[in-house]
C-alpha cells in the first residue's frame, strides 16, 4: 500500500496513485488548469493529499499549502500573494475557502466529500485520464511548490521551490545514513503536509522509497498510539 488513513482505513495501492493522479491531471486541464496556475490545498493529512499534489504537477500547476488552522483572513492574504485560481479542502474548512476566494473574484472551490456549490474531489477522480497536457518543464526556473513561511519573524511570506529544488533536496535524503526508508517502512505521518518537512521528507520521500504512509489529519495521543500498535508504525 502508498497510503493509509489512520482514521477511517481507507487506502490507495500505489498503482492507484499513479493512476489517480493521472486522472486529477486530466480533469483539471479539461476545467482550463494552464501551466503556471496556482492551485490551492487547504487540507489536514489525508490519502488523497500527495494523489492531487503529483496530478497537479503533472499539468503543469503550482502547488501553494495552506494551514488548515488559517483563519479566512490569513488565508485570503496568502491566496492573493499566490495568485490562486483553484482551491481544495475539507467540507469543514469549506464556509473559509469559499470566502477567501471570493475576495479574488473566484469560486473554483474543491472539496474532499461533499458541500453545497462545490465540485467533489471525487468527480475529478472519476476522469478517464485521456487529456494529461504535454507539457514541458524547465527544472531550474518552473515553479513547483509555493508554501507560506514566517521563518522566525512576521507574517507567512511565499517560498518558492522550483522542481529542481525538491529533486535536489530529496537526493540529499537518499544520501547513505540520511534516510532508512524503504518498501518495508511503515510511516506515521502526523507532521503537517502542508510544511515542507512533512511535504518533502515524509510524504515524497516515503512514496519515493516505496513504504506505506499512515495519515493523522491531527495528532492525538489516543489516536496516535492506536495506530502504532494497529499498523505496526517503524517511523513517525
Amino acid at each position: 500500500l502508498s497510503q493509509r488513513d489512520s482514521i477511517t482505513d481507507r487506502s490507495y495501492s500505489y498503482r492507484q496513485v499513479k493512476d489517480l493522479s493521472k486522472r486529477i491531471a486530466s480533469a483539471l486541464n479539461k476545467r482550463g488548469l494552464k501551466k503556471g496556475d496556482v492551485f490551492a490545498m487547504l487540507l489536514p493529512n489525508l490519502p488523497e493529499f500527495p494523489i492531487v499534489y503529483f496530478g497537479v504537477l503533472q499539468a503543469g500547476g503550482v502547488i501553494t499549502t495552506a494551514n488548515p488552522l488559517f483563519t479566512t483572513e490569513e488565508l485570503a492574504k496568502q491566496l492573493k500573494q499566490a495568485d490562486t485560481k483553484w482551491i481544495l479542502t475539507v467540507p469543514q474548512l469549506v464556509h473559509r475557502a469559499k470566502e477567501a476566494m471570493q475576495e479574488l473574484g473566484r469560486g473554483n472551490v474543491f472539496v474532499v466529500g461533499d458541500a453545497d456549490g462545490c465540485e467533489s474531489l471525487s468527480v475529478l477522480l472519476e476522469d478517464d485520464g485521456s487529456s494529461v497536457p504535454d507539457i514541458t518543464i524547465n527544472p531550474k526556473e518552473d515553479i513547483a511548490v509555493l508554501p507560506f513561511s514566517s521563518g522566525t519573524t512576521g507574517h507567512p511570506k511565499g517560498v518558492i521551490l522550483t522542481h529542481h529544488n525538491l529533486i535536489s533536496c530529496g537526493s540529499i535524503m537518499r544520501s547513505k545514513g540520511f534516510l532508512s526508508f524503504d518498501e518495508t517502512t511503515v510511516l506515521l505521518a502526523f507532521l503537517p503536509f502542508f510544511h515542507s518537512y512533512g511535504m518533502v521528507a515524509i510524504m515524497s520521500m516515503g512514496l519515493h522509497c516505496g513504504s506505506t504512509i499512515i495519515t493523522m489529519p491531527r495528532f492525538e495521543r489516543e489516536k496516535f498510539l492506536h495506530a502504532l500498535q494497529n499498523y505496526q508504525v517503524k517511523r513517525s
